[in-house]
């Protein structure tokens, strides 16, 4: 499983007519220096595309400039980059961002910053390929778009089985979170003798869901993705006593992520996920249940009700506070002009 190591961020040439469009520009560049991740972008020194290459260079960050030969005097191409990569023409440029991306954020920018954003949106439908895209709503600058792709799916030019798969975020800040990884999860609970059984939590079903339980003692993580389970459980059971058990998920760049377990601040068992774990699970946003007497059956390891024999203090769910889409909702909003 590839992790995001390097992000290609779509943005306008021009600086647009909004302060909050540069501002956000210059804080992803931060973040994705602060973060190690490298930046993959259209080469340019002008607009909103400068000052993402700019913030990320004096923060620190990679960046990586393609840029085609024609456009290299017409765009001031920034040549204090680490790479600035010249190429023939524009479908050039735009393999070859593809090529050294691990997955895509759009900024507000025009019609080029469009296109590019949905040729990447089209081929994941058709399933060229399965890395993260990420919008951000600026300043409700990409409602719009929004409304028109929940617009196509309502009169059913959007089928069932190709269906658009994005993020949105309307911070900034919550940009690179909602994109590199998923969540941390930890139950602070007290063993039995034995380490106890039975399930700590729960979000969803057997059909798209996941549990973190304890079975024989040891804790384990089920996750069920469109019925195709997937399961990482520690090697061994825990002893009586008080523990903190996490689960961390992290986001990869090719279809799936990365499950790791620790028990009192070691990490103790690591599993690959197939498929990406939809955003909605990631923050909590379909009701996390915590201790209840009826374990979802996401698993084969047991079968409801699976009550929980440790006692559990406290479950902590850290992540970044995005809202799950409602595309129904998005469409109304823009007709209302909201």
């Amino acid at each position: 499983m590839n992790m995001i190591r390097n992000v290609c961020v779509y943005c306008g040439s021009s600086a647009g007519s909004d302060a909050r469009f540069g501002d956000a520009a210059e804080a992803l560049g931060r973040a994705l220096a602060a973060e190690g991740v490298g930046l993959v972008y259209g080469g340019g020194g002008d607009g909103l595309m400068g000052r993402l290459a700019r913030a990320t260079l004096a923060a620190g960050g990679h960046v990586t400039g393609v840029i085609p030969g024609f456009l290299v005097r017409k765009e001031h191409a920034l040549t204090a980059a680490h790479e600035m990569i010249v190429v023939g023409d524009m479908h050039e440029r735009k393999q070859t961002m593809f090529d050294r991306a691990d997955a895509f954020i759009a900024l507000p920018g025009g019609v080029g910053t469009l296109e590019e954003l949905v040729e990447q949106l089209t081929w994941a439908q058709l399933d060229r390929h399965a890395k993260p895209i990420l919008i951000v709503n600026i300043g409700g600058f990409w409602r719009p778009l929004l409304a028109l792709l929940a617009h196509m799916h309502i009169e059913g030019f959007i089928r069932e089985g190709f269906d658009m798969r994005y993020l949105v975020a309307e911070k900034i800040e919550d940009a690179l979170p909602m994109l590199l990884g998923g969540f941390l999860l930890e139950a602070h609970l007290d063993a039995p003798g034995g380490g106890g059984e039975g399930v700590l939590c729960a979000l969803g079903d057997w059909n798209n869901g996941w549990a973190c339980y304890l079975l024989d003692g040891r804790p384990v993580v089920a996750f069920s993705l469109l019925g195709a389970p997937a399961r990482v459980a520690a090697p061994d059971p825990l002893g009586a006593g008080p523990h903190v058990v996490s689960v961390r998920y992290r986001r990869g760049a090719d279809p799936g992520g990365e499950v790791t377990i620790g028990v009192d601040g070691a990490d103790v068992a690591t599993g690959p996920l197939h498929d990406h774990l939809p955003f909605r699970w990631q923050i909590g946003g379909a009701g996390l249940l915590v201790g209840r007497d009826r374990g979802l059956p996401v698993s084969d390891d047991y079968e409801p009700p699976f009550p929980c024999t440790a006692r559990i203090q406290a479950v902590v769910l850290e992540a970044p506070s995005a809202p799950p889409r409602d595309t129904d909702a998005e469409l109304a909003a823009a007709l209302r002009h909201e």
